[in-house]
């Protein structure tokens, strides 16, 4: 075991998993949907909350740096321009 080396990392365990289910999901589709439909109703809530989110790395006025997870959502924005008064809600973007 002494002559094993092996560089260990700071490593945040929620972005490599969300990186292992995207990876799953892009070879396997049917083997991701067949996983996540064995799981209980909150846990496929918190599936879908991983993997609709973002990590937002920003830096303060003191030079510090920041991570903060943001779910990523649809815009949906107001066209005045038609529907008269009330408008109409148009979706913009995809998720």
């Amino acid at each position: 075991m002494e002559c094993l080396k092996c560089p260990i990392k700071q490593e945040d365990e929620t972005k490599v998993f969300k990186e292992v289910l995207q990876s799953l999901s892009a070879r396997s589709p049917a083997e991701m949907n067949a996983t996540i439909q064995q799981l209980s109703d909150l846990n496929k809530t918190r599936i879908r909350r991983l993997l609709s989110t973002a990590n937002v790395e920003y830096e303060d006025d003191s030079g510090a740096k920041h991570a903060v997870a943001r779910r990523i959502v649809r815009v949906v924005r107001r066209d005045n321009n038609a529907g008269g008064a009330n408008g109409t809600n148009q979706q913009i973007g995809a998720q």
